[in-house]
């Protein structure tokens, strides 16, 4: 589960900044596959009115990362390191407050206490533990400067609580002029320059065995010792392993403590979710399959319904056609005859494609190729008849007219007068 956490929060990257000897650096480090590299560095001259402008632009200039730490000098900082059992981190602080005043003539008033464990277990289960204590007034006043340049940190490193095995001594002349540590103890710097560059140069080597630092020209590892120090400590994975043992700044400015409340809250979200998926689906799937079934069904039956209701009515419309034609006088016994005259008097190009006959009427449809065919004349001969209607179209570019001619016996115009007189 550490590890997982870790993963989280830390990702790929993360950046360091702090301020020593009136400069503000700063630098985004970022991992490839084992190895930590130096991806961007920035230095900036603190401004003499004591304004943030430069914190501000170093920030802008190694740009975010997953996780930001600060560094630099505290005033009134105290540093120890004592040996220890692995214990859980809750257990270790109980062993750091049982140390302090073995380690430390005094308190510092509303002192801060920052551990770091070793990541390696050395022989008998034993780890070194780091420990700085520093007032809670100079967090106050970190904070405030954070504040004001608009920059956020997860957590403050104190440079020194990188020692380790493999990097046993620190000297650094911008913290602590007059003192090194090494062996686990605080020595006076050799008066000998000479001595003291040989502190750094190996503080430098083991630093570069973690690190890939830019091979700008100008860019001068001594002058960002205290950064690589913090970021050492970031890299290990002990901050975020132990995140309480090293918490010192006021909640307002971690955001880190946001980030994990949002994660937190996205994954029971998720949780939720698949929870509300899983109860959903085992409640209502089998009544949703039923429910898709059944509309299905329907859907079916409406089609085979609609199907029968055409077929009905058009058997229905068949059945009326066939009873009126059952029910129709068959007219004259001497149908024949008169059709015989009608075929005498039409001429030779004019062609009947529909004849119909009942007990009132004739209906005709002629086709014929002369468009001024004078029909009521040429039906004057038939003495019986009469045109009672007579339509003539001829479609488009068609040479052939279609004739629709209605003849009525003349008795039937006689008794609708007589029935209009009456």
């Amino acid at each position: 589960m550490n590890r997982l956490w870790q993963r989280i929060s830390l990702g790929r990257e993360f950046s360091v900044i702090g301020a020593v000897d009136g400069v503000v650096r700063g630098g985004r480090f970022v991992r490839s596959g084992k190895t930590w590299r130096m991806a961007v560095w920035a230095a900036e001259p603190e401004r003499e009115d004591g304004g943030t402008g430069a914190w501000s632009e170093v920030m802008r200039r190694i740009g975010t990362a997953d996780c930001c730490v600060v560094t630099g000098k505290v005033e009134g900082a105290l540093f120890f390191r004592f040996a220890s059992t692995e214990l859980p981190v809750a257990a270790q602080r109980g062993a750091v407050e049982f140390e302090l005043p073995r380690r430390l003539l005094r308190m510092p008033d509303a002192g801060l206490v920052q551990f770091a464990p070793d990541m390696t277990v050395g022989a008998d289960r034993m780890i070194g533990v780091n420990v700085a204590v520093f007032p809670a007034s100079q967090m106050g006043v970190l904070a405030k400067k954070l504040e004001k340049s608009g920059c956020r940190a997860d957590e403050f490193l104190y440079p020194f609580l990188a020692v380790s095995p493999e990097l046993p001594e620190i000297f650094l002349p911008s913290v602590e002029s007059d003192f090194y540590f090494a062996d686990s103890e605080w020595k006076p710097v050799p008066g000998d320059p000479a001595e003291a560059a040989k502190i750094t140069g190996r503080m430098l080597e083991a630093l570069r065995r973690r690190f890939l630092l830019p091979g700008d020209a100008e860019f001068v590892p001594e002058e960002f010792l205290p950064i690589l120090l913090a970021a050492k400590v970031v890299a290990g994975g002990a901050v975020h392993r132990y995140p309480d043992a090293f918490k010192a700044l006021p909640d307002r400015i971690r955001p880190v403590r946001f980030r994990r409340h949002l994660i937190i809250s996205a994954l029971l979200g998720i949780l939720l979710a698949a929870d509300l998926v899983w109860m959903f689906s085992r409640t209502w799937g089998d009544e949703i399959l039923e429910y898709r079934s059944l509309s299905r069904e329907e859907r079916k039956l409406k089609s085979q319904i609609a199907t029968m209701k055409s077929s009905a009515k058009r058997g229905a419309k068949e059945l009326k056609e066939m009873s009126r034609v059952v029910d129709m006088n068959v007219g004259e016994y001497d149908a024949v005859r008169e059709f015989g005259l009608i075929s005498d008097i039409l001429p030779s190009d004019v062609m009947v494609s529909g004849i119909r006959w009942s007990d009132t009427d004739i209906d005709l449809v002629l086709q014929c190729e002369n468009d001024k065919l004078d029909v009521p004349a040429l039906i004057q001969p038939l003495k019986r008849w009469r045109v009672a209607q007579l339509q003539q179209r001829q479609a488009g570019d068609s040479a052939v007219a279609t004739i629709n001619l209605k003849l009525a016996p003349l008795g039937t115009q006689e008794k609708a007068k007589k029935e209009t007189k009456r």
